[in-house]
């Protein structure tokens, strides 16, 4: 199942054209069939209207199409869970620059210029010097955070192949300043 994404001009022009008036509670006391009848034909209408929102989404008629309306809904009006208190210092996008950083600077033929060593030359120059500014012993921090990151193979490769495109562009050292530096204000 997918997640739609819809824009927000999109989303406003949705919620322009739908129109579900507010109901009555109902009660669990027997109705008069005139009353009943109305009550279907808000139900129909509320049917009708269902349909022409999941379609206006983009989210076509299957089986699942009411579970997949119901979470695009939900994560448009609920969009991230924020978690109280201090913002998440090692974001997935600081683990890739890490990552990347880390590999370009080691030597594999001289074993003095490996990954601690690298760790502490990042943690002596900016923007990194800036980022682990709290921590006591700041290259050890981003020793640990590299191999613990490390472990996952398919987030080092997806770290590398952002790492090649962003350096095709030229960009590459720019992108780490200004990453690192908008985690470094946390």
């Amino acid at each position: 199942m997918t997640t739609r994404q819809v824009s927000p001009h999109r989303l406003t022009e949705i919620k322009a054209d739908f129109k579900f008036p507010k109901r009555s509670v109902r009660g669990g006391l027997p109705v008069s069939k005139e009353e009943n009848r109305y009550r279907k034909l808000e139900d129909e209408n509320d049917q009708l209207q269902l349909h022409l929102l999941a379609i206006a989404m983009g989210i076509h008629e299957t089986k699942k199409m009411w579970q997949e309306l119901a979470l695009t809904l939900a994560r448009l009006h609920y969009p991230n869970a924020e978690k109280s208190g201090r913002k998440e210092k090692w974001s997935t996008e600081i683990k890739k620059i890490l990552i990347v950083e880390v590999d370009r600077l080691v030597n594999p033929t001289n074993p003095l210029s490996g990954v601690s060593w690298v760790c502490q030359k990042l943690a002596r120059t900016e923007p990194w010097k800036n980022f682990m500014r709290k921590s006591k012993k700041p290259a050890e921090g981003l020793r640990k955070a590299y191999f613990e990151t490390k472990k996952d193979e398919g987030f080092v490769k997806n770290a590398h192949d952002e790492y090649h495109v962003i350096k095709k562009i030229g960009a590459w050292e720019s992108h780490v300043e200004y990453v690192v530096k908008q985690h470094s204000q946390n």
